[in-house]
């Protein structure tokens, strides 16, 4: 019996682009491989006027620049005129392989984002011997170390930014969702969707999904989970707290293309994805990240 194939096909699943989703949005200038944003580098000055026809202050800000690279991504694949002519069964190959770079290349944007983000940020030091998301009494833990890098971002000086967000790994949010007190009862408390228990996040399914927003927040702060955040050393990972709309995120539309005549002495096609993408911190200081020894992926 001759087999029956189907039009779709099972793909090669990648992580997507959580990071990078939550930046600040900003077009992509129409010219140019890197981008300038004026900055205001220190403060004027105002005092009181000591008495009737005396000086005032004056104190000029300096100004500058900020400058960030616009990157090209891009991947290929050649394959043979025959298989895009002959090729008899489901879908187009054509369409397999636009849908394979696509899927490679989110999460290669989220890592440029990433690292675009990490580059001038602020690091808080977890240092327990093991992970805990807070202590019996006092300051400490996760907890402790969340607050910390929110109160950096707030009062360093000329960024006074309110972080919104908090990006943990996968493996990092599976922790904390799967941590209980003493009596075994559960440190983030399930909600209920009507009179039935969700094990996680406050979505109407209960579900906290595979990345992007939990469902939940922490100390004001929306979490996320992100499979592309880089670990800081061997056996450990890290957490970053942000205020991600003052990352400027610039990215023109993904090329696809076809070009036949590349290789066409040997009745080769090219299939082509690229784009233009650049990410620019405003205040880096509003991006810290958390890592140390507590940060351990042994648990």
């Amino acid at each position: 019996v001759v087999p029956a194939y189907l039009k779709e096909w099972q793909p090669y699943r990648e992580a997507g682009r959580t990071f990078a989703n939550i930046l600040n949005k900003q077009p992509m200038p129409d010219y140019g491989m890197s981008v300038m944003l004026p900055k205001i580098e220190s403060p004027a000055e105002v005092e009181v006027q000591g008495t009737e026809n005396t000086g005032i202050a004056e104190t000029d800000p300096s100004a500058g620049f900020l400058s960030a690279a616009v990157l090209t991504p891009a991947g290929q694949v050649f394959v043979s005129q025959q298989w895009l002519d002959r090729v008899g069964y489901g879908p187009g190959f054509d369409r397999q392989v636009s849908d394979a770079l696509g899927r490679d290349f989110s999460p290669k944007l989220d890592k440029i984002a990433l690292t675009a983000a990490l580059a001038g940020a602020g690091s808080i030091a977890y240092a327990d011997s093991a992970f805990n998301l807070t202590v019996p009494s006092g300051f400490g833990g996760f907890y402790g170390a969340v607050a910390n890098a929110q109160q950096v971002i707030r009062t360093s000086a000329g960024t006074f930014a309110n972080p919104t967000a908090i990006v943990v790994t996968p493996f990092r949010w599976a922790a904390i969702s799967g941590m209980a007190d003493s009596t075994g009862r559960p440190l983030i408390v399930p909600n209920s969707v009507g009179l039935n228990p969700a094990a996680e996040g406050d979505f109407a399914t209960g579900d906290a999904g595979i990345e992007g927003a939990v469902g939940f927040n922490m100390l004001g702060c929306e979490v996320y989970q992100d499979y592309n955040l880089p670990a800081p050393a061997s056996g450990h990972d890290q957490a970053i707290v942000l205020d991600p709309q003052l990352t400027y995120w610039l990215e023109s539309p993904a090329v696809d293309r076809s070009l036949p005549m590349t290789k066409g002495d040997s009745l080769q096609v090219l299939i082509q994805r690229y784009g233009y993408v650049c990410g620019l911190p405003i205040y880096p200081l509003a991006t810290q990240t958390i890592s140390g020894s507590g940060m351990s992926s042994a648990l």
